[in-house]
């Protein structure tokens, strides 16, 4: 029998602020309750690859369209499977093949959350959110 020690249970995920799947759920969850920069007040259930990437990566340090030199290495965007893996999003394929990413409800909470941080973090020190904009644009 395998009895498991309250040191040893397995921890809760939580994104890294900045970090890929953070700036994902921000930007996933944006779209979904219309307040996302480009929305217009419109709602968006889900958004493609392209739409994600674009709306998400002011917000995180990793480039979501390169793959640096090196073994291993993958763009921001590779935290995809794995946050669909954990039941926070999900693919769909809609006609002809195009592939669009939804929050899953687990998702929309942990998005919720990160988005609430994020907010925090800005509002208690404005300077970072300007200072991590113009580095993405570098």
């Amino acid at each position: 029998s395998s009895v498991r020690s309250p040191s040893r249970r397995r921890k809760d995920y939580c994104p890294v602020y900045a970090s890929g799947p953070f700036a994902i759920l921000c930007t996933l969850i944006e779209a979904q309750e219309g307040n996302h920069r480009r929305s217009n007040g419109r709602r968006q259930l889900s958004l493609t690859e392209n739409q994600l990437k674009r709306l998400a990566q002011p917000r995180c340090r990793a480039n979501f369209y390169d793959r640096q030199i090196g073994r291993g290495s993958r763009s921001a965007f590779a935290c995809m499977e794995e946050m669909a893996r954990r039941n926070l999003v999900r693919k769909e394929i809609i006609r002809e093949g195009e592939e669009r990413w939804a929050l899953l409800p687990n998702g929309e909470k942990m998005a919720k959350a990160c988005l609430a941080f994020e907010k925090a973090v800005n509002d208690t020190v404005p300077s970072f959110q300007s200072s991590t904009e113009k580095a993405n644009r570098n």
